[in-house]
C-alpha cells in the first residue's frame, strides 16, 4: 500500500495552489532503493522530504510520517496514524491535513464525502492494482487488469475501477499488446464508469484515439 496511499496524498496536497509537490511519477522509484531521504531531496530539488512507514497487523493499520527540511534535516513533522483498513479514506485525510499544517497552509482537499467504494477488500485490492500500473512493464499492467476486474466482480459500481481498468486496457493496446481487442475492453470499461459516474463521460472518445 506504501505507493498508492503516497499517492492519494500527493494528488491531495496538490490540489493547493500554496504547494508544489513532485508527482508519484518522480518519487516512486525510491520505494525500493533504500535511499537516504535527504539524497532523495537533493535529487529531486524540493525544500521539503515527506517519509514513512506502514504496518499492517490484521485489520490494523499504523502509518508513521515524517517531514523534514531537505536543508539541513530539520524536522517539521512526526507523527503516527492508527486507522482501520476498511477506512483508508479517513486515514489519507488525517495524514494530508497534519502535512498541510505543518507545511504552512491549512488548505488541503479532503477526500471525497462519499467514498468510491464501500467495500473495504475492493478498495484494498485497487489500491494494490495502482501500484502496479506505476511499473509501466507489460508483466505488471497485465497482472493489474486482473485485479481490477477482480475489484469490478467484488463491487460492480465501482467508477474509479472501471476508469482505470479501461486506461489499463488502453495501456496494453498502445504499448504492449498493440491491437483492436484491448481497446474494445477499454471502451467496454469506459462506458460503465460513464454510467455509473459522469465524471468519466469522454473515457469512450479519449480511449478511440488514445
Amino acid at each position: 500500500l506504501s505507493v498508492a496511499l503516497a499517492d492519494a496524498i500527493i494528488n491531495q496536497l496538490s490540489a493547493s495552489d500554496e504547494l508544489l509537490v513532485r508527482p508519484t511519477s518522480s518519487v516512486k522509484r525510491y520505494a525500493r532503493q533504500g535511499i537516504d531521504p535527504l539524497a532523495a531531496a537533493r535529487e529531486l530539488n524540493v525544500q521539503v522530504i515527506v517519509d514513512g512507514s506502514i504496518q499492517k497487523l490484521g485489520p490494523r493499520l499504523r502509518v508513521h510520517v515524517q517531514a523534514r527540511q531537505a536543508a539541513g534535516g530539520a524536522a517539521l513533522l512526526s507523527s503516527k496514524h492508527d486507522a482501520e483498513i476498511s477506512d483508508l479514506f479517513g486515514l489519507q485525510d488525517a495524514i494530508a491535513a497534519d502535512l498541510a499544517r505543518a507545511l504552512g497552509t491549512g488548505r488541503v482537499a479532503t477526500g471525497p464525502v462519499t467514498p468510491p467504494t464501500r467495500n473495504a477488500p475492493a478498495y484494498e485490492l485497487y489500491l494494490r492494482a495502482s501500484e502496479r500500473l506505476f511499473r509501466m512493464n507489460r508483466w505488471d499492467v497485465r497482472t493489474a487488469i486482473d485485479m481490477i476486474e477482480d475489484v469490478t466482480r467484488l463491487d460492480p459500481r465501482f467508477a474509479d475501477a472501471w476508469a482505470t481498468l479501461a486506461e489499463a486496457c488502453v495501456r496494453m493496446g498502445t504499448t504492449f499488446e498493440p491491437g483492436p481487442g484491448w481497446i474494445r475492453r477499454a471502451e467496454q470499461a469506459g462506458r460503465r464508469a460513464s454510467a455509473l459516474d459522469r465524471e468519466f463521460g469522454t473515457f469512450r472518445l479519449e480511449s478511440r484515439n488514445p
